[in-house]
């Protein structure tokens, strides 16, 4: 019998039905072949073998050009650690095929995949009040004083529509369209700053807390890391050729990189969320990136490139232009620091 991707998709079928503990095909197996599947039933099904398939085997990060079964494992660790019992060989049989040799190709996975459950909420997901519009979830923080608990930081147009809303009011993640009832609930509102048409606004930033029966939390920002330390900007870097790079994580744009490109101000925000016209935010810096920031990227933590150190939130931007809002004075107004819990 020739090895073959039909074949592996075959053997795959056969011990596919491990996963569910139970066996299939109608063939009645002899001594050696139940043998041998007593042996394979003994590896740590469901423990730790949480996927298997046929496909291409990999080493060092590439393709070896030969065909395997690949076992997809939470944790992948050294044959040393392991009982015998629970050992995959590098080539094996399989009941059914008794004259091939199947070639092994262990690939770990984060965990067992879900359907439906929390959601996981890190910096760059989506998030909003439950009747406004799509922003993005900042920074994960914590109170400087009190029980240590993570909340979720953006923008005061984001989670309470500019200081229009009320504490309490529940914040959800993926914003849907209903404006009555929040079927995406993550939390509820905590704290925010009103944003006012008659006088400067010196931060645009809310808090919300994160409820562990809609959603679960890490601080981590996907391929980049947990923020770690907050970047002020000097004097001589605020300029419109700034040597500082910084990088955007924003719910619709993703990680974009960019420059400072301007001077720390004041300046107008159009399109808020509970207002008609323009209002003067304070405390922002002109900052530009290849692609644009989107509706949806309001809130989105701005870090000093190639570190895990935040310069800020994003607030708004047009074609050419992003505005930042440097993060002392929001962390400052709100009452918080970076998370530093588990």
């Amino acid at each position: 019998m020739k090895m073959s991707i039909r074949n592996c998709h075959s053997a795959v079928q056969v011990m596919a039905a491990l996963l569910g503990g139970r066996r299939t095909g109608k063939r009645e197996w002899g001594p050696e072949e139940k043998a041998n599947w007593r042996r394979i039933q003994r590896w740590p099904w469901r423990e730790n073998i949480i996927g298997i398939a046929a496909g291409a085997k990999w080493a060092a990060g590439n393709p070896t050009g030969e065909l395997a079964i690949k076992f997809y494992v939470l944790r992948k660790v050294g044959e040393s650690r392991l009982d015998l019992a629970q050992r995959i060989p590098e080539r094996f049989t399989i009941p059914g095929f008794p004259r091939l040799r199947f070639l092994r190709d262990v690939q770990p996975i984060s965990g067992i995949p879900v359907a439906h459950g929390p959601t996981s909420l890190a910096p760059g997901s989506e998030l909003a009040h439950f009747a406004g519009t799509k922003g993005t979830l900042g920074l994960v923080v914590r109170r400087d004083t009190g029980p240590v608990l993570p909340l979720t930081l953006s923008c005061s147009h984001v989670l309470a529509r500019s200081g229009r809303a009320r504490a309490q009011d529940s914040v959800e993640s993926p914003v849907d369209a209903n404006s009555s009832i929040a079927f995406h609930r993550v939390g509820s509102l905590l704290k925010f700053t009103e944003l006012r048409q008659d006088s400067d606004n010196p931060v645009d930033g809310a808090l919300a807390s994160i409820d562990p029966a809609g959603a679960s939390f890490r601080a981590e920002i996907p391929g980049i890391g947990r923020p770690s330390a907050i970047r002020r900007l000097l004097t001589s870097e605020l300029r419109e050729d700034s040597p500082v790079l910084v990088t955007r994580v924003g719910a619709v744009t993703g990680i974009q990189h960019g420059r400072i490109q301007g001077a720390l101000g004041t300046f107008l925000v159009n399109e808020l969320p509970g207002l008609t016209g323009a209002v003067r935010i304070g405390n922002l810096v002109p900052y530009s990136t290849p692609a644009r920031a989107q509706k949806g990227d309001s809130g989105a933590v701005i870090l000093e490139k190639g570190t895990t150190r935040v310069i800020g939130i994003h607030i708004a931007g047009n074609d050419s232009h992003g505005l930042l809002q440097i993060a002392p004075p929001v962390l400052q107004a709100l009452g918080v620091r970076l998370w530093d819990g588990a």
